[in-house]
């Protein structure tokens, strides 16, 4: 059973109007590139979660038969990272990020009308940050594990044995490997943009704070 995922942090936002207008271009842009970002995640990760599913099916199939197997035990690894990408709350985050704007919780499904009305607090945008960074380390250890599944289980058709139960689960493997390598360059793209919030957030910062000096 795959774990509960990880939810974002609770976003605490600032009217639009604090912010000096000279960044609300950058971040119409930021929020652009987000957006887009954001359409090409979802279905991507809704693609990855249905071939987990089929993982699953074959994997509970042979457990009993297969088990003992070295080519098992590289299954049952390549498995567990794919559960945990599965959980890594890589939706909610990216989700809760653009939602912000909005002053809008990442599970809203209210439909978006007009430009952005707030924006986040720096270090709420750092968690986000943080946690991205994790999810693209370990879909780069899933990426590897996965590999080796594929190898242990290419080799073990040499036998002749269960061909048929094989080629599915290879085939399988496959298009996960295929589809974790997607959502790594998704997720690298959305802390790209989430880096240049912060950068953003910061400047702003500063720059207040020395009208306010002068």
């Amino acid at each position: 059973m795959l774990r509960r995922e990880v939810q974002p942090p609770s976003f605490q936002c600032q009217p639009r109007g604090q912010l000096p207008t000279g960044a609300h271009g950058y971040v119409d842009s930021i929020l652009k590139n987000l957006k887009k970002c954001r359409r090409q995640l979802n279905p991507n990760f809704v693609a990855y979660c249905e071939e987990l599913q089929i993982l699953e099916r074959l994997y509970y199939k042979g457990k009993n038969q297969h088990s003992a197997s070295l080519v098992w035990k590289r299954v049952f690894e390549a498995r567990r990272y794919t559960q945990r990408v599965a959980t890594s709350g890589i939706i909610p985050f990216v989700d809760g990020l653009y939602l912000s704007f909005f002053d809008l919780p990442w599970t809203s499904s209210q439909k978006l009308k007009g430009s952005w009305s707030h924006y986040p607090a720096t270090d709420s945008v750092a968690l986000v940050s943080g946690r991205l960074t994790a999810i693209s380390q370990l879909l780069e250890k899933c990426h590897s594990r996965l590999e080796e599944a594929y190898r242990h289980l290419t080799l073990a058709m040499q036998s002749g044995a269960f061909v048929q139960f094989l080629v599915l689960f290879i085939a399988t493997v496959s298009r996960i490997h295929t589809l974790s390598n997607t959502l790594l360059s998704d997720v690298c793209q959305a802390l790209s943009l989430t880096d240049q919030v912060i950068s953003l957030l910061r400047v702003c910062i500063i720059s207040v704070a020395w009208i306010r000096f002068r």
